[in-house]
């Protein structure tokens, strides 16, 4: 039971980093989309803006299952006190 607990704390601070880390990534591919400059071509402007959707997309998935296994940890812990 402890074990699993500390799995489950261990999954959640992971993913919330790893969707911060994401979003970061995001930023940086959209302020480059949206920078102009003289050499970006369309493909290029394409291929950023579909980065920065990805990586929105992958940080909401890593915030939904976090927030799952926190659910899951909270629930141990009511049952452990039991």
């Amino acid at each position: 039971m402890k074990n699993q607990m500390k799995i489950l704390k261990g999954k959640v601070e992971d993913y919330q980093r790893f969707a911060y880390v994401l979003l970061a990534v995001s930023g940086f591919l959209y302020f480059g989309a949206v920078i102009p400059t003289i050499e970006k071509t369309d493909f290029v402007q394409i291929l950023l803006m579909v980065g920065t959707i990805v990586f929105i997309t992958s940080a909401t998935a890593c915030l939904f299952y976090a927030k799952h296994c926190k659910k899951c940890l909270h629930e141990l812990e009511e049952n452990q006190h039991l």
